[in-house]
């Protein structure tokens, strides 16, 4: 996400007594492409990025139990969403 005026919203819900948090960001997007590789290690499109941030955030989640996904639309922007069981 640029560092210039970039926001980002964070939401939480329930879905079938699952909690879901959602990260949504308004911007380009990102390419279908690159989406189903945003989760593999050492994967970037930064020149500056290693690759390892949404790897470990993956392991984390599914270490606890529970699941990460990201959606994204072209020109409108992406949603990082992640479920945790309850305790």
């Amino acid at each position: 996400m640029p560092a210039q005026r970039a926001r980002a919203t964070l939401h939480a819900h329930e879905v079938a007594d699952t909690p879901v948090i959602d990260v949504s960001v308004r911007g380009p997007g990102i390419p279908e492409a690159v989406v189903s590789r945003l989760f593999r290690p050492f994967f970037t499109t930064s020149e500056h990025g290693t690759g390892l941030g949404l790897y470990i955030a993956r392991n984390l989640v599914e270490a606890h139990g529970g699941t990460i996904w990201a959606e994204s639309q072209p020109g409108v922007g992406s949603r990082f969403s992640f479920t945790l069981p309850l305790a």
